[in-house]
C-alpha cells in the first residue's frame, strides 16, 4: 500500500511540474540569434540568453586590405555565430612632396608599407612668392618689366605691371579715372568686350605658363554672397560657362599683332577663392571688399624673340581687377 502511494505521488508531482512549465517534454534546444530554450508543447521553457565563447582556432585575422572573421559558440546550446572584424588601419609611409616646395594645386600620395595601397590628396593652392631679380627697361615699343624668381618653388620668369605699363585701352570709356574702383595698382574694365594690351620685348624666345595677378570683389556672384564666383560663371546673361568652355575673360598672346587665345588649363570647377588669398583680410575700396592679390594660372604660352603682346578682354559681367601678368619660363637658365 505504501509503495503504491509513493508511485502515485511521484507521478502527480511530475504532472504538476509539466503543467507549470518546469520541465520539458523535448530535450532538443531551440534557438535564435540571442536566446535558446526548450519546448513544452506550445510553450518555451528554460529560456535564457546565449553564453558565447570565442572559437579562436577558427578566427581569421584582419589585415589592412581585408576584413577578418570572428567565430563564437554558445556553451549551453551549441548555437554558432560568425561576425566580421574591421580592417586594420593602413601603415602609411611618408608623403611625397612633403617638403612643400611647390606652388599651385598639388597632389601628394603615400603608400601603405604592409599592403602597398596608395592614398592621395589634393593640397590647397600655394601662392608664388615673387622676388625681383632684375629689370628690363621699356624700349622699341615694349613696356618695362621685372625679372622675378619664386622663393618657394624657384621658378623664374617675368612680371609686367598693368598700371605701370600705361596699357592701351579699347573701351566704351577710355578714361582711367572713370574705370570702376579697384585695389591700388589694379585695372578693372567697366564693360564686357573692353580690353587692354601690354607689350614686352625679349632678347630670345621663351616658353612657359601665363598667370594673371589680380583681385576679386567678394569672390561671390552677388553682393548678398549667395554663390561663389568661378572662372566659368556666366552672369547677367553673359557667355561664360563651363559647358561652352568660355571663361569670364580672354587672354591672347602673340608676336606683334599676330595673337592666339591662351587655352585655360586645370580644373574647371576651381573658384576664384581657390586662387586668391583671403589673408590677411579683405581690402575695402569704395565700399567694396576685395581679396588679396594672387596668381591665377591661365595656360601655356610661347613668346617670340622680339616684341610680344598680351591682350586681356573682359568677356562676362564679373568683378576681377588685374595687377600684373607673369610668365614663368619652362626653359629658364
Amino acid at each position: 500500500m505504501k509503495k503504491k502511494f509513493f508511485t502515485t505521488l511521484v507521478l502527480f508531482a511530475s504532472l504538476a511540474l509539466t503543467a507549470c512549465g518546469g520541465a520539458s517534454t523535448n530535450a532538443e534546444w531551440k534557438s535564435n540569434a540571442t536566446k535558446h530554450w526548450h519546448e513544452n508543447g506550445d510553450k518555451k521553457v528554460d529560456e535564457a540568453a546565449h553564453v558565447f565563447e570565442e572559437e579562436k582556432d577558427k578566427a581569421v585575422a584582419p589585415t589592412c586590405s581585408a576584413e577578418g572573421k570572428k567565430f563564437e559558440k554558445c556553451k549551453v546550446c551549441g548555437y554558432e555565430k560568425e561576425s566580421k572584424v574591421s580592417k586594420l588601419a593602413h601603415t602609411y609611409g611618408d608623403w611625397t612632396n612633403k617638403d612643400g616646395a611647390y606652388c599651385g594645386p598639388s597632389e601628394r600620395e603615400h603608400e601603405c608599407t604592409v599592403c602597398h595601397e596608395k592614398a592621395s590628396e589634393t593640397l590647397p593652392i600655394v601662392q608664388h612668392t615673387w622676388v625681383e631679380t632684375g629689370t628690363v627697361a621699356e624700349g622699341d615699343g615694349g613696356h618695362a618689366y621685372s625679372l622675378v624668381k619664386c622663393s618657394v618653388c624657384q621658378k623664374e620668369g617675368l612680371m609686367v605691371s598693368v598700371i605701370d605699363s600705361e596699357v592701351e585701352f579699347t573701351s566704351s570709356d577710355t578714361s582711367k579715372q572713370k574705370l570702376k574702383a579697384a585695389p591700388e595698382g589694379c585695372v578693372k574694365l567697366p564693360s564686357n568686350g573692353d580690353n587692354f594690351t601690354v607689350k614686352i620685348k625679349l632678347a630670345e624666345a621663351k616658353t612657359g605658363k601665363l598667370f594673371m595677378r589680380g583681385s576679386m570683389d567678394y569672390w561671390y556672384t552677388d553682393s548678398n554672397k549667395n554663390e561663389q564666383k568661378g572662372i566659368y560663371n556666366g552672369q547677367s546673361g553673359g557667355a561664360a560657362s563651363k559647358d561652352s568652355g568660355i571663361a569670364n575673360f580672354k587672354l591672347e598672346v602673340g608676336a606683334g599683332d599676330n595673337l592666339s587665345q591662351v587655352a585655360l588649363t586645370g580644373n574647371k570647377d576651381l573658384l576664384y577663392k581657390d586662387f586668391l588669398p583671403a589673408e590677411p583680410g579683405f581690402t575695402n575700396v569704395a565700399n567694396t571688399d576685395w581679396s588679396q592679390i594672387g596668381d591665377i594660372e591661365v595656360g601655356d604660352v610661347s613668346l617670340a624673340a622680339g616684341l610680344n603682346t598680351i591682350k586681356f578682354t573682359r568677356v562676362d559681367s564679373y568683378n576681377i581687377a588685374i595687377h600684373d601678368f607673369v610668365v614663368t619660363f619652362a626653359n629658364a637658365a
